[in-house]
């Protein structure tokens, strides 16, 4: 019972077979960060960035065609750059693929990016009535989850492999690109462990404030800090061994032809050594992306909210707000579904209204849940106010998540 409330309300689990900082990480970390002048650090990351993209075209070999899934942000940006100015393959080898919703940044950032490149991209429309959200596709990926996960975010994350042929295809992952560059790393230590493990949980925590009873979280999460906060905050120590092995490594990898540069030795042996106030923020990176592929990162990038990451974040903010305030607007203008431009993948709430396939999945699949007798909220009743208008769009998610999991298992 404890299970299923946590992973609905994390829509992952925790503790998922295990809590051990992966050894990859484990190896890589140093009692000796590398201190090194700017200019250093700087030539060095760029070779950083170069030799762990080549490291992976190498162990590939020859006549593969790449295939990329390129976002707004700035991890898969890195992956395409570096393989569109390696001298070891053919450009014309290289096809991106963006996948979300119109008028996102994600989505249509992604294949300005493409454009720039000069590389082929393939745009889906996760608002397409030609996506397949059928019980027996979501199921089927359920079962190909290494571990349970978010259902509808890992279907689409499967669909790059649906459209390629699997011989003599390659396909990246920015897995860990941007949390290992520092982007969790917080601004002080504050040397508590349990307070970071309380704010893990409040920072994870999809629903929040919901229908549910609440189970008690620590228990899923380890009693001692793996090692010295010194290394690696706290916060970064569960993240990389809690989320980002239980949560996003099988949400956003879900094949084994995937290739992850961000984690390999000559990635993090670098990138999390480097000193703490380069890390903070992600700057070293930025430096080093911005100055080893200038043309591609002078684009606009969603983690800039639509601008490039070369200008401030003040006028990212601003650029954010007016971007928010012509998708309201335009929303009103002609009777449409307002979807924020940095929405993820798809705007599942409305989207679960229908009438649509996905509407048509979710009933069933809180019908066959509430069947388990588990919960004791009225999942039809909440399933009724969603219809009418009320804002139920998380807990819908986690139980279509949950229930697939557990028809995949029987």
């Amino acid at each position: 019972m404890n299970d299923c409330l946590t992973f609905l309300y994390f829509r992952y689990c925790p503790a998922g077979g295990t809590t051990d900082i992966p050894p990859q990480i484990r190896s890589a970390i140093s009692n000796q960060p590398l201190e090194s002048s700017k200019q250093n650090l700087l030539e060095r990351g760029k070779q950083c960035v170069r030799d762990s993209i080549k490291k992976y075209i190498e162990d590939v070999g020859e006549n593969n065609t790449h295939v990329v899934p390129l976002s707004g942000g700035l991890d898969s940006r890195t992956i395409l750059a570096g393989l569109v100015t390696s001298d070891e393959i053919d450009q014309q080898d290289v096809i991106t693929v963006s996948f979300g919703s119109p008028k996102t940044w994600d989505f249509e950032l992604g294949q300005q990016i493409a454009r720039a490149a000069g590389v082929k991209n393939i745009a889906i429309d996760l608002t397409s009535s030609e996506i397949d959200w059928s019980i027996d596709k979501l199921l089927n990926v359920a079962q190909l989850s290494s571990k349970p996960v978010p259902i509808l975010e890992a279907r689409a994350n499967r669909l790059p492999i649906e459209n390629f042929e699997q011989e003599n295809t390659v396909f990246w992952s920015g897995f860990m690109g941007d949390p290992s560059v520092g982007s969790h790393q917080p601004s002080d230590l504050h040397g508590d462990w349990e307070l970071a493990k309380s704010e893990f949980i409040d920072d994870n925590l999809i629903m929040g404030d919901s229908l549910l009873h609440k189970p008690d979280f620590f228990e899923h999460l380890p009693n001692e800090a793996y090692f010295d906060e010194s290394l690696l905050s706290y916060e970064e120590q569960l993240d990389f061994a809690i989320r980002q092995e239980n949560y996003i490594r099988p949400t956003v990898v879900p094949d084994k032809q995937y290739l992850t540069p961000f984690f390999c030795d000559e990635w993090l042996s670098f990138w999390l050594n480097i000193p703490r106030n380069q890390r903070r923020g992600r700057k070293l990176f930025r430096r080093v992306v911005c100055s080893a592929f200038p043309d591609l990162f002078s684009l606009p990038s969603s983690t800039n909210y639509g601008l490039p990451i070369t200008s401030s974040r003040l006028l990212g903010n601003i650029n954010g707000v007016k971007k928010i305030a012509t998708n309201w607007l335009t929303s009103k203008i002609y009777a449409r579904t307002y979807t924020h431009p940095n929405t993820n993948y798809l705007n599942f709430g409305p989207s679960l209204r229908g009438p649509n396939q996905l509407h048509k999945s979710a009933e069933y699949l809180l019908e066959s849940f509430e069947e388990r007798d588990i919960l004791e909220t009225n999942l039809s009743s909440v399933w009724n106010r969603h219809q009418a208008g009320e804002d139920h769009t998380e807990l819908i998610r986690s139980v279509m998540s949950l229930e697939s999991h557990m028809l995949s298992n029987q």
